[in-house]
């Protein structure tokens, strides 16, 4: 047997920084542009003022890679002890680098120190494995969202 070397590149994994940013802020609108590139553009999507304003409570995460944004997401309060993990994004070069992991389990602990004992999320078909490997389970049948197929997927934290 003849084994071929890929002509891939082996991605480094990335340690990167991580921090809450206010709302409305340089670095909040910031990952607005980079959930607009990775989510919202791909499927013909924009944002709208309504529902840019309802973000004012939630919780906007971004990872730094060398001051560079390199991914994001935000935490909604949902019901005591419950909250939602939405618009999870990692730029497009910095893809399968293990940054989405480590942002994860960062806002995981980050939410458990906050008294949160549940986290979940609408995990896109795509994204199921991801969440899988984070020891996040399915609940209920898939539904469809914004035209894609998604799986409620949760975890106690």
């Amino acid at each position: 047997m003849t084994l071929v070397a890929s002509n891939k590149p082996r991605l480094s994994k990335i340690h990167p920084k991580i921090k809450l940013v206010d709302y409305n802020s340089p670095e909040q609108k910031a990952t607005l542009e980079l959930r607009n590139e990775i989510l919202r553009k791909p499927l013909g999507m924009v944002f709208d003022a309504v529902e840019l304003k309802q973000e004012k409570h939630d919780f906007h995460f971004a990872a730094y890679h060398k001051k560079e944004l390199v991914a994001c997401l935000i935490l909604t309060p949902f019901t005591i002890g419950d909250i939602k993990m939405r618009q999870v994004a990692v730029a497009e070069k910095f893809q399968n680098r293990g940054i989405g992991y480590v942002l994860v389990k960062h806002v995981e602990d980050w939410a458990a120190q906050k008294g949160y004992r549940k986290m979940f999320c609408y995990a896109r078909d795509v994204a199921v494995s991801f969440y899988e490997k984070l020891n996040y389970y399915q609940i209920g049948d898939p539904f469809e969202e914004i035209g894609i197929k998604h799986f409620r997927m949760e975890k106690t934290i």
